[in-house]
């Protein structure tokens, strides 16, 4: 008998193991929206390919975990000089753009570690040069909540029940803001792997086993 029973725990263990790893909590995330507003020198952004850019990636709302991933984009940046419409100015190239981190109950970015690479292209040799040297060669983090740059922002704030991530930055002493807003959602139910199959089958399979051995010592005769 304590043979069967330890037949039934495996089985029940595999089959349990095979279904947990068959539905990871995935999301789709997208990039929906940046608009700057104030500062000095006010400027346009065309992403390319345009807005919303679908990523994917991973968001636990229990465990307060984040690990989210973009494919690789480009934005030109036009400074507005005068109101008059003007050249582009630089250029760009966003790859392996990923966040991971963690948030708090109540939507609180608390920790935040970026990965990817930008290289900037100039465009306009008069402002693209200027905007180049403030560009990060490096995808910058997230800021948490409460905390952006050296001139304060809102920071980054996630929204469970809407579903959104929106990320308030600063970027010059002048109240100049960038306010990027994604979303995400449950992703398509991840269908299971031959491996994840094979692994509920062989639980199936031990756990018949199982329960014919208890059936047949249950009907044999006591000694």
């Amino acid at each position: 008998m304590r043979l069967a029973r330890r037949i039934l725990i495996s089985a029940l263990a595999m089959m349990w193991g095979g279904a947990v790893s068959a539905a990871p909590e995935a999301v789709t995330f997208s990039l929906v929206s940046s608009v700057g507003s104030g500062g000095a020198f006010p400027s346009s952004s065309t992403y390319v390919p345009p807005l919303p850019l679908e990523g994917s990636g991973t968001i636990d709302e229990v465990a307060g975990t984040y690990d989210l991933t973009l494919p690789d984009f480009t934005i030109v940046i036009d400074v507005v000089l005068g109101g008059a419409p003007d050249p582009d100015d630089a250029q760009l190239d966003i790859s392996g753009w990923g966040q991971a981190g963690t948030f708090a109950v109540g939507g609180a970015m608390t920790t935040s570690t970026a990965t990817g690479a930008v290289a900037c292209t100039v465009l306009d040799a008069a402002i693209g040069s200027f905007v180049c040297a403030l560009i990060d060669p490096s995808v910058a983090a997230w800021p948490p909540t409460g905390a952006s740059g050296d001139f304060g922002a809102p920071g980054a704030t996630i929204d469970v029940g809407a579903n959104t991530v929106v990320v308030t930055e600063a970027f010059d002493a002048n109240g100049g803001q960038v306010q990027t807003t994604y979303t995400y959602a449950p992703a398509p139910e991840a269908v299971p792997t031959l491996s994840e199959w094979g692994m509920m089958t062989l639980g199936l399979l031990v756990l018949t086993a199982g329960i014919v051995a208890i059936l047949r010592r249950e009907k044999s005769p006591a000694a």
